[in-house]
């Protein structure tokens, strides 16, 4: 050992020292940037889904009329939770369409361009998506998780 050190000389050693104190705190800190030590964030950003990731059905493009009778075309999307789920909505989606354009129906054109209109619209499709998927008796199984609306577009004079 001594003989190592009489090689390295001065520098040498204060290198090797250096390095054997600043390689643990390195790996510390690249530890802390990718977020191992933060227990704040991951309990601020509130608990995970548990579940199988989004399976979102291919959107469905269509034009419905409000109640007042003004066109509107919008973009619709429904996330299922499982593979059969999905499949069963992307088997029909003439009946889906349908009840959709008949929640678009359910609005005014000033109800639907207000503050809040297409969260509103959004919500009332996704309960008419729930309970054509769900039934009278499965009120406890959600199958359909979200109903995400792009595109909108109220034709108004």
């Amino acid at each position: 050992m001594k003989k190592v050190m009489r090689e390295l000389g001065g520098t040498g050693l204060l290198i090797v020292c250096a390095a054997a104190l600043l390689l643990p705190v390195g790996g510390l800190m690249a530890l802390d940037a990718m977020g191992v030590f933060d227990v704040a964030a991951s309990s601020a950003s509130g608990p995970r889904r548990a579940g199988p990731p989004p399976a979102w059905t291919s959107p469905l493009n269509f034009t419905a009329q409000t109640g007042d009778g003004f066109p509107v075309t919008l973009e619709v999307a429904i996330d299922a939770p499982d593979g059969a789920t999905l499949h069963e909505l992307s088997t029909d989606t003439a009946q889906l369409t349908l009840l959709l354009k008949l929640q678009v129906g359910s609005m005014q054109s000033s109800e639907l361009k207000g503050p809040g209109g297409i969260e509103r619209l959004r919500e009332r499709m996704l309960e008419a998506v729930r309970n054509r998927m769900g039934g009278e008796d499965d009120d406890d199984d959600v199958l359909v998780r979200q109903v995400a609306i792009g595109n909108l577009i109220v034709r108004t004079p």
